[in-house]
């Protein structure tokens, strides 16, 4: 697990990233109280799902996360591993079904569920080893 890398050419930084048999996990980690749900704003033809959290629009954090996995591919070079995105909430509840959910190729979820997670998906083949050396020269901690 790396924590706090820095994003090159970036303001913030790159919360976790959890390198496992079955992927490379690029997690941001928020501490929202309240409800999380996925909701459908869209009308009668067109769906138009976005996260909301205690009520608010926040899928922003969804669109954010595409810049971080890019950050983390460019890091990788020619290594291609699985790398999934996550957003992650400390304190939130899920309102509806009870499991986590995945908007724009984005899981949200919430720790526990985030570690069943990645201990239950399929291995893929990563050489771990080598991954993380790579992620870590060139996604150096922040501090």
């Amino acid at each position: 697990m790396l924590c706090d890398r820095h994003s090159p050419g970036k303001r913030r930084s790159i919360d976790h990233i959890v390198i496992a048999k079955s992927a490379v996990w690029v997690i941001k980690c928020r501490s929202r109280h309240g409800s999380l749900e996925r909701r459908d704003v869209g009308g009668w033809f067109r769906r138009d799902e976005r996260l909301y959290v205690n009520g608010r629009d926040e899928t922003h954090m969804i669109e954010a996360m595409s810049r971080q996995v890019m950050v983390v591919r460019r890091a990788l070079g020619p290594l291609t591993p699985r790398v999934r995105p996550v957003l992650c909430f400390a304190h939130a509840e899920r309102s509806g079904s009870s499991g986590p959910f995945e908007l724009d190729g984005v899981l949200v979820t919430r720790p526990r569920a985030l570690v069943e997670q990645i201990l239950v998906t399929p291995a893929s083949g990563i050489d771990i080893a080598r991954v993380e050396s790579r992620l870590s020269s060139g996604l150096p901690a922040t501090h």
